[in-house]
């Protein structure tokens, strides 16, 4: 028996043969004889093997343990999501809040911002259709007071605004109630820049809630700046005043007295 019988024996014992790549039985009888043995043996000793079946109090001890560990495993999973959930709802609650804050207006803040919104939409509608959008068309401001005493009954004063040019005004309307526009020109480089100014009776709106403005001798200003247009709100003798034009809000401010 050379080496090759000892090699290839011992890879019969060990399970290891390769029948597709080992040609050495094919030439070996007695190693052919040795491998039909060795299957022999174990298919014998694979029959008559008893076949062990594990005692029902292993079988239930399994299954208790294995209920433990997928119950264990569920509440580390829950347990997993639940601080997934909380972390996400710390990171969540205090935007949210600061939303609903931020949200939490008053009726009288609303009706303010309700209101301002109607006099920017005014002033993109009218402001630049120049002479042919008033009905009185002067620089006197005596004159102008005269015309909305008389045909609104509302006694607006015409403030005294630094490098405008009154030109004019016409009846405006705010919701329900009438209004006093008066329209102002500044005149620069560029030509033109118009201005309006309402002045009309309030309704309950609040101010408050809007930026405020000071250094304005000592008047309660405020502010609101959308679709291009700056509006600086003051009250004065139970009125409201609202100027309103494409300018920043130091340059509206400017406009006023101090």
């Amino acid at each position: 028996m050379d080496p090759r019988c000892h090699e290839y024996r011992r890879a019969v014992l060990l399970g290891e043969v390769d029948a597709s790549s080992n040609t050495h039985p094919l030439t070996c009888v007695a190693c052919r004889r040795f491998e039909e043995a060795e299957r022999a043996t174990s298919a014998m000793v694979r029959r008559a093997a008893p076949r062990w079946q594990p005692p029902p109090h292993l079988r239930e001890n399994l299954a208790a343990n294995l209920d433990r560990e997928r119950e264990r495993a569920a509440r580390a999973a829950s347990l997993r999501r639940l601080a997934l959930v909380a972390g996400f709802t710390m990171l969540l609650v205090p935007g949210a809040l600061t939303i609903w804050i931020g949200r939490a207006e008053t009726a009288g803040q609303r009706r303010a911002h309700a209101t301002t919104d109607e006099i920017v939409a005014d002033f993109l509608k009218y402001a630049r259709l120049g002479p042919e959008g008033l009905q009185i068309l002067t620089r006197d401001p005596a004159a102008v007071e005269r015309f909305f005493a008389e045909r609104i009954r509302l006694a607006a004063k015409v403030p005294r605004l630094s490098g405008v040019t009154l030109i004019g005004g016409r009846q405006s309307n705010l919701g329900s109630r009438p209004a006093a526009l008066l329209f102002f020109e500044q005149r620069g480089p560029e030509g033109a820049e118009p201005l309006s100014l309402f002045v009309f009776e309030p309704q309950g709106e609040d101010w408050s809630g809007m930026p405020e403005v000071k250094g304005l001798s000592g008047r309660r200003t405020c502010h609101e700046h959308k679709h291009g247009v700056g509006v600086l709100v003051w009250e004065e003798r139970g009125l409201t005043y609202a100027l309103a034009g494409a300018l920043e809000l130091d340059q509206l401010k400017g406009l006023l007295p101090l």
